[in-house]
């Protein structure tokens, strides 16, 4: 619970899809519940790594060695599932 408690504050998204009170709510919810939440999580995740990506890529900067690695692994998934 303390986990998801701080998701709230990563930004206003974030706050709109969990809720204020995440880390309350997630003790007592379903299992079916917290999987639902939690791919919603990595779906948002991966919203805002590919605009920062994407920033990164409009502005003409270098993508840091750690993002690079990750929009590897990124495309490799997408790759294997389709």
């Amino acid at each position: 619970a303390a986990d998801v408690a701080e998701l709230p504050s990563r930004s206003a998204a974030w706050l709109n899809l969990v809720g204020p009170d995440i880390g309350t709510r997630w003790e007592t919810a379903s299992h079916q519940d917290r999987a639902r939440l939690l791919r919603q999580v990595a779906m948002l995740d991966e919203s805002a790594f590919l605009a920062d990506l994407g920033a990164l890529a409009t502005d003409g900067q270098q993508v840091p060695a750690k993002m690079h690695w990750r929009a590897l692994e990124l495309f490799k998934d997408m790759a294997e599932e389709f």
